[in-house]
């Protein structure tokens, strides 16, 4: 699988496993002072604030209504704010964005998606500079409001790191894999049950 069709497939498995991951992650680090039930709801919750998406249920909209605050002040933990952490986080929401940018219809000859990156990684803007990289959000925006939300959740979070100019997205992906692999490993051994 090469090409469009790639790009949107790791995408989207990427937000599985980085969801994942940090669910269990953030449930492993609340399973000392929590019940396992709200421990794996508010974990719920942070994984799904973190990429900036909105709750789909009128359950989980009320959580996040009643216990914003908390779900705030787990992103702020010293376990997310691990350089290490911030670059998994980062590399997952690139790809996570890639492919929503691919999955809409954005082009890969003329990537604004990858121009909009690389316009956010210089150094000092100009006038010239910071109107191309409005211009490329809005377009990008357009497309679908799901492209850069991940990408604008960790950067308002300050968890986001910048991107080099030629990522890597399959080294991503399998960085991430990995990583939600040991999470929920962790997290079982721990007690959670699944």
């Amino acid at each position: 699988m090469f090409g469009g069709s790639y790009i949107a497939q790791i995408g989207e498995e990427t937000y599985k496993a980085a969801t994942q991951g940090l669910y269990a992650l953030v449930c492993r680090n609340l399973l000392d002072t929590e019940s396992e039930v709200f421990a794996g709801e508010l974990a719920a919750a942070v994984a799904l604030f973190i990429w900036g998406d909105p709750p789909t249920d009128k359950r989980h909209i009320a959580f996040r209504q009643e216990h914003q605050k908390r779900i705030e002040g787990e992103i702020w933990k010293p376990y997310l704010r691990t350089p290490a952490m911030q670059e998994l986080l980062s590399g997952a929401a690139y790809n996570i964005g890639y492919g929503r940018y691919v999955a809409a219809g954005g082009g890969l000859v003329l990537n604004r998606y990858l121009g909009y990156l690389r316009s956010c990684n210089l150094p000092s803007k100009n006038a010239s500079d910071w109107k191309a990289n409005t211009a490329l959000y809005a377009k990008l925006s357009d497309l679908s409001t799901g492209i850069l939300r991940p990408i604008e959740s960790l950067k308002s979070w300050s968890l986001w790191r910048p991107r080099p100019n030629n990522p890597n997205e399959q080294q991503y992906y399998q960085a991430i894999c990995a990583y939600a692999q040991q999470a929920m490993s962790a997290t079982s051994n721990k007690g959670l049950s699944e």
